[in-house]
């Protein structure tokens, strides 16, 4: 909220005191602060009647005000359905788009018709990308969780890409390690009952879809199928007075059925936290086929299916981040990517035959920011009919620039299209010029008057009096700031690229092989920063959230306040190449980076400044990897805190980011201050991991959940709460110890399912020691 911004930020809450418009500013935005600023409309919804909506439910103009716009109903959702009105959502999906770019481009290269409905199943080649985890640009299975889940799978069939789509929700996830252990037999197939083995033959004893949710409950405790839908939904509302009716119903009916009561109670806690965020099989399988196809196309046609990608990159949230991604797997593939060029590129990406027969991909005139395709469809015309441009006199004779603006050509020259004709500095600072030229000369064209070239005929090279180009050449680091600013990415060369050899000597990770197989472990990392973002914790200590780009890819990292005391602002200043030194953490289904200590590297001498090898030493973490010490926490609560206590303004956040971790330190977790543990025995540690939601009432009934089953065994092993909060920090807690065992751990982990939350136990054995802790 705006009041903790100005408990937290000293800067903010000067100019607050000190400048009068800043505090009018402030004092105004809080009076609107939590009013509700537009009604939003549904994704895909589209409401059906009988007669004209007009006549059935109030409507009102989208917010955009365009009269032409389909109209929505004032009444939300829950309404227009009690009604009786049809409810029906028509998703679109860019990734068919994709498809249908990627058949028709594969016809156009190769004359290889590629029909998606045809496809070999389980295609070998396919199969063994989605192993290996290659899955960018894969329909549903980009993220990182799901890639290591694939790559754990290894799927035989489309129709394991299809449950395992369907096992990736907040639901069914609990289930997705025992799924892929049965599926390689590993483990032994258990049904919940063996009344339900028919229903769950197909899933290796797994609730996947919510059909079985249905049949179960069909099969078990007597429901009709239309009665076991309505138990679905209500499931998927989580109203307790609803759920504890259809609790009471399930346990009866399966009584009524012959089956034990304590039977029908496992049942039900089983299908509980499932079938509200479940998909059914059509939907699953609709999803796991695309995956399917996308993933052929990749292997199969990969230049032809990454063009589409790049081609749709503008429907994406970030587009330049989605063409940085792109472009990253295109180098990773082997295939090359082509510069914007005035005399080759169209309108967007498209594919180009080189003189050795291979494909690559040609960058497009109109995926320059802030050029567009409508500005350059009369150059590329042009181009097209009566052949390329030879100079800048010929351009100006001859490009439609009608589209075009001076701005445009500046764009263009910047991002190199314009390379053939010209030097990037000279044209852009000439662009204006060159922009009013080819516009007279284009109105006398049009008019039917000779112009200047005509004077002299087609035979002779016609000179250009008018343009008289004054030179301003660019430095090398100003062409590529200009190309990563207009193109997204570097093309002609990574600026990290001349310290990478270099810096290869003290064995950095790439960043693409960054991966949760790696957490727990300290490693570094080289690259160069390309994004600063300045944070502060709840005691107002800044801290960085900083990006990292090497050759392969990027990342962020989180820079604490004790890091931050130990090194220059240089050190994290935007455009610097760094040596970092970083712990990786699991957080869920992606890696958290964070940084120990970092070297800036001087480009002027080609070494690092303030690099010394034997600080940068930490010691084998137990199991083989690496740690840090363990976080000073608060003392130890007598209850999990509930996201309540945390909550006291209103937002969800309480007051920020999480306290930064204490500087690093090489001590083993024995010789940390504040860990306690019993002398002379196995000790085990349960660490458990909640993700807070904007849901306080059920994050309450989580953590209560938790400590109930922590108070039912205690014992002397240490627990740890670690809360991963909205703004994706993690405060971690000391709760009262227990008799920590995997029966207790898998107990955690069935009522977190829902929430993504882990319980993780680990055990060490503690040496007796004269004068130990005890």
């Amino acid at each position: 909220t705006l009041g903790d911004a100005l408990e937290q930020s000293s800067d903010l809450k000067e100019a607050y005191d000190t400048d009068a418009q800043v505090r009018r500013l402030v004092d105004m935005a809080q009076q609107l602060e939590g009013v509700a600023r537009h009604a939003s409309t549904h994704a895909a919804g589209v409401v059906i009647s009988r007669e004209p909506l007009a006549e059935v439910v109030p409507l009102q103009r989208t917010g955009r005000g365009d009269e032409q716009a389909i109209p929505t109903t004032q009444f939300a959702m829950e309404q227009v359905d009690a009604m009786g009105l049809l409810k029906v959502d028509f998703l679109g999906l860019s990734n068919l788009t994709i498809l249908g770019r990627a058949v028709d481009l594969v016809r156009e290269t190769t004359g290889v018709e590629v029909d998606l409905l045809e496809l070999p199943e389980a295609d070998p080649a396919t199969m063994d990308t989605l192993g290996r985890g290659e899955t960018f640009g894969v329909f549903q299975l980009e993220s990182a969780g799901m890639r290591r889940y694939v790559q754990e799978l290894k799927p035989k069939s489309v129709a394991e890409i299809c449950a395992m789509v369907a096992l990736y929700r907040p639901g069914p996830m609990a289930h997705i390690p025992t799924y892929i252990r049965a599926s390689h037999g590993e483990e032994a197939i258990q049904h919940p009952h063996p009344d339900l083995a028919g229903i769950l033959a197909d899933t290796h004893g797994v609730i996947v879809y919510q059909d079985q949710v249905l049949q179960i409950a069909q099969r078990f405790a007597g429901y009709t199928l239309g009665e076991a839908d309505v138990m679905r939904k209500a499931m998927g509302k989580k109203k307790a007075e609803v759920m504890a009716a259809e609790s009471s119903r399930f346990i009866e009916g399966a009584v009524g059925n012959g089956y034990p009561e304590d039977r029908a109670r496992a049942v039900w806690e089983l299908i509980e936290p499932f079938a509200g965020y479940a998909f059914n099989k059509a939907h699953a399988w609709c999803y796991g086929n695309i995956a399917y196809q996308t993933a052929y196309l990749k292997t199969n046609h990969a230049v032809e299916y990454l063009t589409a990608v790049l081609q749709l990159a503008g429907s994406s949230p970030d587009p330049f981040e989605r063409i940085a991604q792109a472009v990253a797997e295109c180098t990773r593939l082997g295939i090359e990517v082509l510069p914007p060029d005035i005399n080759a590129s169209k309108k967007t990406f498209a594919v180009e035959h080189r003189d050795d027969g291979s494909l690559a991909i040609r960058f497009g005139l109109g995926d320059i920011k802030n050029v567009g395709p409508a500005a350059v469809e009369g150059i590329i015309a042009v181009r097209e009919k009566d052949g390329p441009y030879r100079d800048v006199d010929d351009f100006c004779k001859r490009a439609d620039l009608e589209g075009a603006t001076s701005r445009t050509l500046e764009h263009l020259a910047l991002a190199g299209a314009l390379d053939e004709i010209g030097d990037r500095g000279t044209l852009r600072a000439n662009s204006e010029r060159i922009a009013n030229l080819a516009k007279r000369e284009r109105e006398l064209r049009d008019s039917g008057q000779s112009t200047m070239f005509d004077l002299f005929g087609s035979e002779v090279d016609t000179p250009m009096p008018a343009l008289e180009l004054v030179d301003a050449p660019l430095d090398q680091d100003e062409r590529l700031r200009w190309e990563k600013e207009l193109l997204g990415v570097y093309l002609s060369e990574h600026p990290f690229r001349r310290a990478a050899q270099e810096l290869a000597a003290h064995n950095p990770v790439q960043l693409a092989d960054l991966s949760l197989e790696l957490a727990g472990q300290t490693l570094r990392v080289a690259g160069m920063i390309t994004q600063v973002t300045v944070r502060y914790t709840r005691d107002n200590r800044r801290y960085y959230l900083v990006t990292l780009e090497d050759l392969s890819g990027r990342a962020e990292l989180a820079v604490w306040s004790d890091v931050l005391e130990i090194s220059s602002e240089e050190t994290w200043a935007e455009g610097q190449i760094v040596l970092v030194s970083v712990d990786c953490r699991d957080r869920g289904d992606r890696l958290n980076l964070s940084a120990r200590r970092a070297a800036p590297w001087d480009a002027t001498e080609g070494t690092l400044i303030g690099f010394r090898p034997e600080e940068w030493q930490v010691e084998p973490r137990r199991g083989g990897g690496r740690r840090r010490a363990p976080a000073q926490r608060p003392p130890a609560p007598q209850t999990p805190p509930p996201a309540a206590a945390r909550t006291a303004n209103g937002n969800g956040n309480g007051n920020g980011a999480a306290p930064p971790p204490p500087p690093p330190a090489a001590t083993t977790e024995a010789e940390s201050p504040g860990v306690r543990s019993p002398v002379g025995r196995d000790s085990a540690q349960l660490v458990i991991t909640i993700y807070e939601t904007e849901d306080e009432m059920t994050d309450k009934a989580l953590l209560s959940s938790v400590a109930a089953l922590l108070q039912d065994r205690p014992g002397p092993d240490e627990v740890r709460l670690v809360i991963h909060d909205t703004d994706g920090q993690d405060q971690e807690f000391d709760l009262e110890r227990a008799a920590v065992s995997e029966e207790l751990a898998r107990s955690i982990e069935k009522v977190l399912a829902a929430n993504k939350g882990t319980a993780r136990l680990s055990r060490s054995r503690q040496p007796a020691a004269a004068g130990a802790a005890t």
